[in-house]
């Protein structure tokens, strides 16, 4: 791919990837005040519940493919074709599973009838990636990025609508199925049009050999899939929704910082990648740099939503999310490690050893359950919080363990120095917000600055390579 192809898609992601985020958390907070804790309980159960079932439809059909056309652009109707007909089969499945798993919950009418609503969604955006497949493949991403930015623009004006209006959660769930299928058939409007890729025959021949293949990509999305949204299924059934709702307010807030780690590694798999081929000694820096840079990030992260959680619940939820300021305190311990697990991820793939974090990701998954299923009979969402800090940072210890005992390891040195100007960061905090809330961010904000720059943080030549980077605008 050229130079300028590569920043185009990149450019057209990022842009994308920033207005979704945004509008993401807007209409998730206007959602929160405007259905109360049971009714944002509700649809966050739903989208949970949804995107499980919608991994079916799904199964990992989109990573194989792309893959496949990226190689040869012939082959890119007969997939679109043949991917299409067993998704559809597949989604016939995934919604006869929905109503025979939510009739064997105990769930109000209510609820199961928004479920189905956003399973029906999340399975027509399994059949949308089809075609998101085939821009990625064909190197237009500005097609894919267009896509799911009009879907989220077009979710977040039909929320403002409802609202206006005051439908109820049931005409909210709607919404996100009607935008889904406008920008299904956007999708197939543009695959034709501008890379004239259309509907062929069937060829049932095909379809085994594809399924088998997309099976390593079915796990890893599975996984991936249940893993964060099962603590919110086991807290439905144990405790209800209001409880779901108390728990994701405080978690959707958690879930917007995870976009720094995922730009972060975005930008470093290309490089960590070619750097196991050509130079394990880069590698080892440029490893040892990032987790560096993500931990420094992180740290105060934590800290102050830790010190402000109640300032941060109120003003953006109100006083009817109270109780989620406490889960708040401790889910926000997970961003450090959900940070550096990001990291090791992306250099787990980068030198082949996928098949290892497969195994990390379902032992995490499984102790997740366990652990959920132990706390939250006794502490609700607030059992579920902990389980959430406690697998993450399981996961970051295996990971970490691995890495350093085959890779290099991180020297702990580091570490202490970057926790002990996060504890210079919390006194000054401490000590400075009884005069104003601005005043002490931005005091406690500059004591941790220098607290790096004092203990070192940062070597003579990183400071250079800043400093140069900055004058010259690269």
């Amino acid at each position: 791919m050229a130079i300028n192809n590569i920043f185009k898609n990149f450019s057209s992601l990022f842009v994308s990837n920033v207005i979704i985020n945004i509008l993401s958390f807007l209409y998730t907070l206007l959602l929160a005040r405007y259905l109360g804790v049971g009714g944002f309980g509700i649809l966050s159960l739903a989208i949970a519940l949804g995107g499980i079932f919608g991994i079916i439809t799904d199964l990992g059909f989109s990573g194989l493919m792309t893959r496949e056309v990226s190689r040869n652009k012939s082959l890119a109707t007969e997939y679109l074709s043949n991917i299409l007909c067993i998704r559809f089969v597949l989604a016939v499945l995934t919604f006869i599973i929905a109503i025979i798993s939510l009739n064997l919950m105990d769930y109000s009418y209510q609820t199961k009838l928004v479920v189905y609503l956003i399973t029906l969604s999340s399975i027509v955006s399994a059949i949308m990636s089809t075609y998101s497949s085939i821009f990625q493949s064909h190197e237009k991403m500005e097609y894919q990025a267009f896509g799911q930015t009009l879907n989220v623009v077009l979710i977040f004006i039909g929320i403002l609508i409802a609202i206006n209006l005051k439908f109820n959660v049931t005409i909210i769930a709607l919404i996100y199925l009607l935008s889904s299928l406008i920008i299904l058939f956007l999708n197939i409007i543009m695959s034709k049009i501008y890379l004239d890729v259309g509907i062929n025959k069937i060829n049932k021949k095909f379809w085994k050999p594809t399924i088998r293949a997309a099976i390593p990509f079915s796990l890893s999305l599975i996984f991936a899939t249940v893993y964060f949204r099962v603590d919110v299924i086991i807290l439905s059934l144990l405790q209800g929704e209001v409880s779901v709702g108390i728990y994701t307010a405080s978690y959707n807030l958690l879930a917007a910082l995870i976009f720094i780690p995922m730009i972060f590694t975005t930008t470093v798999l290309p490089l960590f990648s070619k750097l196991h081929i050509e130079s394990q000694e880069s590698l080892k820096t440029s490893y040892e740099k990032t987790f560096k840079y993500l931990l420094i990030i992180a740290i105060p992260i934590a800290i102050i939503a830790t010190f402000y959680a109640n300032n941060i619940i109120l003003l953006i939820y109100g006083l009817d999310f109270k109780q989620s300021i406490l889960s708040l305190q401790i889910l926000i311990w997970t961003v450090p490690f959900i940070f550096a697990t990001y990291l090791f991820r992306t250099l787990l793939i980068s030198i082949n050893k996928q098949n290892l974090l497969f195994k990390i990701i379902l032992i995490c998954l499984i102790l997740n359950i366990l652990f959920n299923l132990i706390l939250i009979p006794f502490y609700g969402y607030l059992g579920s919080s902990v389980v959430n800090v406690l697998t993450e940072f399981i996961f970051f210890s295996i990971c970490f363990r691995y890495i350093s005992k085959y890779l290099h390891k991180v020297p702990l040195l580091i570490i202490f120095r970057i926790l002990l100007s996060g504890i210079a960061m919390l006194i000054l905090i401490y000590l400075l917000n009884s005069l104003n809330i601005f005043i002490a961010l931005l005091g406690s904000i500059i004591a941790y600055i220098i607290s790096l720059f004092y203990l070192r943080i940062f070597s003579k030549e990183e400071l250079k390579t800043i400093i140069v980077t900055e004058i010259n605008g690269e």
